[in-house]
């Protein structure tokens, strides 16, 4: 769905260029897979069959002849044992020489110099310098004692007990190869070694020859060190890899593979396979039979990758023309389709213009065919659908209005002028303009609104909705609501804004004055439900009162008879008369204030002194010596209309709460102040403050959260003072203290 979107958004010569460079691609693409791969289900077959074919053929070639040089050499090797050991010269020193080994110390240099022995060492290097790979010629008595060698340094040396020696000796055969590591050179080292009777002696010519010297100019030939063609030489206990003229020695099991599985059963071929690194390779694999103990594997390979490189540089030498005939043709296709489109497309760029708000625009005409009656056509419904909207924004008290980028202009509708309350012939609209109509606490949050417009790099067209007031010439605010939206072109970059203003001042009116009737209906239902559950609580506790005061009237006389007539008992029964005199005393207490809340009069107002009342409240209370009182009288000469006795209890109790509030000690701070129509007095303690989940349910009949008292305090508090027409407010910070202000209207003038 989103291609299909994309592609509706394209132009029509940009589609003509789409639909030609699509064709004349899969036609040259179809040729070219056809010519790389083959035509399917035929015997037409492309280049990389034949490259397959060809390459497996040259490879197994090349095995073929390493294959034969390999046995060539093996071949010469044994001829040249043979011709060394019916040579009459050699036979001759050899028998020379007998005497000397049994009365001679064979490392001595006189055993070295003796004409016999250097005769026979000369014939020995004479063999040795024909393929100048030998690394050694050694003879050997039956012992095992090197009588001879072209390395003066092994004569004297007993190698009898060697491995290879060892099984030399037990053969059946005259002749024995064997591949052997040898430890002080870390090479393998080909010993073939050859049975000599002479007489009734038998001696043993071994040829030593470095497999690295042996086969590294047979196997590295061919070889470029760029590529990746390698050769792989493996026998029972070793490995050959010959790569980019170096020789690897590797363990037999490093390279295990499902070419070396088809050598170990006796297969020669080729094959297209995974080789011991996991690369794909073409092989060619060979299996040699030197000698009935000795067989080696030959393998030549080449990368894959390597393999196709010839054709992979084909593909890309055909997309580069590809990409340049595609270049040439589409090239001439765009000019010819622009041609043809360019008045069209104007054409569309001026609708589309038209169709976003701005009705004012009008189409440039350069011709008088059916694109000029066209566009004189749509310029008079522009003009029609601009008369028709302005009635429409008239009537509904909505503006539009458009900003353009491309040359930074804003567009306005006649109502959007009346809106803003401005003169279209001198007021010109910009976005600084605007700003200082706008109000002042209103600027910033249009100003950001403006900003992510205009810095929208979603790349998907956004809206927005706000709210904002205005400020007009005349001192009057109005309400305002903006919607706008971005338009992006077809490369999703932004090209302008479009909007639309709505008048909503009376709405907003008639909105504030329903939230205050809901706020006033809330109040007048809460103070309903108030009253009617103190009217049942206060009827609950006058029973109740009424009901327990002459239990503990009988029960204190009871106590006080028993003081009397126990005067000779124990300390310990006054303790507990005391005890229940002192729990009869609370009970009378909480009695006492439960008929106070139950009957709660009228107050008996009279002309008093605020400052009075709070020196007295002040007297009458134990203040702790760790609490400072601080008082800030601003009014003390001014009387007002109120029941003193009443009043008076209301700054007992808080004056007692505040106390209680701060047991370590603190400051409570009393300030009166005296206005026009009202006085009031704040009580600021500095105790234990109030907690924020209490606050609501304070002056709430039985709510305390003290472990004594029954909580109708702050409730009796609240009932006094509004029954001498003032109210109560708290505010508290938990742990930073609490401040209860009492707001009384004056009655009575300054006595």
């Amino acid at each position: 769905m989103n291609r299909l979107r994309i592609l509706k958004k394209f132009k029509l010569h940009i589609i003509m260029l789409l639909y030609f460079g699509a064709l004349f691609s899969s036609i040259f693409l179809i040729l070219e897979i056809f010519n790389i791969y083959g035509i399917p289900f035929t015997e037409i077959h492309g280049m990389y069959y034949q490259r397959q074919h060809e390459f497996l053929n040259s490879l197994n070639i090349e095995a073929d002849i390493k294959k034969s040089y390999l046995m060539r050499f093996i071949h010469e090797l044994k001829d040249d044992v043979t011709s060394l050991s019916k040579d009459e010269s050699v036979i001759s020193s050899i028998s020379e020489i007998k005497p000397l080994t049994k009365i001679s110390d064979i490392k001595s240099d006189k055993y070295k110099n003796n004409s016999h022995v250097k005769d026979l060492i000369k014939e020995l290097n004479q063999i040795s310098n024909i393929h100048d790979l030998y690394k050694s010629i050694q003879l050997t008595d039956n012992s095992g004692v090197i009588i001879a060698s072209t390395d003066s340094t092994e004569i004297g040396t007993n190698i009898s007990q060697e491995d290879f020696y060892i099984d030399a000796t037990k053969r059946l055969f005259a002749s024995y190869f064997s591949v052997r590591p040898e430890i002080k050179t870390n090479q393998l080292i080909i010993k073939y070694t050859n049975r000599l009777n002479i007489g009734n002696n038998t001696y043993y010519l071994i040829m030593n020859i470095s497999l690295d010297n042996f086969i590294k100019p047979i196997l590295n030939a061919d070889i470029d060190s760029a590529n990746t063609n390698s050769i792989v030489l493996s026998g029972p206990n070793f490995a050959f890899v010959v790569h980019a003229n170096k020789v690897i020695l590797q363990k037999p099991e490093k390279i295990k593979s499902i070419i070396m599985s088809h050598i170990s059963d006796g297969n020669e071929g080729s094959i297209i396979a995974e080789d011991y690194r996991g690369a794909k390779v073409f092989a060619a694999y060979r299996y040699l039979i030197m000698t009935p103990e000795l067989y080696w594997a030959l393998v030549i390979k080449h990368d894959e990758s390597e393999v196709y490189l010839p054709i992979r540089q084909y593909i890309n030498r055909r997309i580069i023309f590809l990409v340049l005939s595609l270049f040439i043709i589409l090239s001439a296709i765009y000019l010819i389709a622009r041609s043809i489109t360019r008045p069209i497309i104007n054409l569309t760029n001026s609708a589309n213009i038209i169709a976003k708000g701005n009705y004012s625009h009008e189409i440039e005409i350069n011709s008088d065919d059916e694109i000029g009656s066209l566009a004189k056509a749509v310029n008079v419904m522009a003009e029609n659908l601009k008369s028709a909207i302005d009635d429409a924004q008239r009537l509904a008290h909505l503006g539009n209005w458009m900003f353009i980028l491309r040359n930074n202009s804003l567009v306005w509708s006649k109502e959007q002028y009346k809106i803003y309350d401005v003169d279209p012939e001198t007021f010109k609209p910009s976005i600084k303009n605007i700003i200082n109509l706008i109000h002042p606490e209103d600027r910033e949050k249009f100003q950001t609104l403006v900003k992510n417009s205009l810095l929208n790099t979603s790349k998907i067209s956004t809206r927005w909705d706000e709210e904002y007031r205005i400020c007009l010439s005349n001192g009057t605010i109005r309400f305002l609501r903006a919607r706008l939206e971005t338009n992006l072109d077809e490369n999703n970059v932004l090209i302008s804004i479009t909007g639309t203003t709505q008048d909503i001042t009376d709405i907003k009116l008639i909105e504030e004055k329903l939230k205050q009737k809901t706020i006033q209906l809330e109040r007048a239902q809460n103070d309903l439900i108030r009253k009617e559950k103190l009217t049942v609580l206060g009827q609950l506790s006058g029973r109740v009162a009424h009901d327990l005061r002459n239990p503990l009237g009988v029960m204190s006389n009871a106590v006080y008879y028993l003081k009397a007539v126990l005067g000779d008992s124990s300390k310990k029964v006054y303790e507990y008369l005391e005890i229940i005199s002192a729990e009869i005393n609370k009970s009378v207490e909480i009695i006492n204030e439960l008929l106070d809340f139950a009957r709660t009069k009228d107050p008996q107002k009279r002309n008093i002194s605020i400052k009075e009342l709070i020196d007295q409240s002040i007297t009458g209370i134990k203040i702790p010596d760790n609490i400072i009182i601080n008082k800030i009288i601003q009014c003390d000469k001014t009387n007002m209309l109120g029941d003193p006795v009443q009043i008076g209890q209301i700054f007992n109790n808080i004056i007692l709460n505040a106390v209680q509030a701060m047991p370590n000690g603190g400051a409570l701070e009393i300030e009166c102040n005296c206005h026009e129509s009202e006085i009031i007095i704040s009580f600021r303690d500095t105790g234990v403050g109030i907690a924020s989940v209490d606050m609501d349910k304070l002056f709430h009949p039985l709510y305390t959260t003290k472990a004594k008292g029954i909580g109708l305090g702050l409730t009796i508090i609240k009932s006094l003072t509004e029954a001498n027409g003032g109210c109560i407010s708290v505010k508290s910070t938990e742990g930073a203290g609490a401040e209860f202000i009492i707001t009384f209207k004056k009655e009575m003038s300054n006595a």
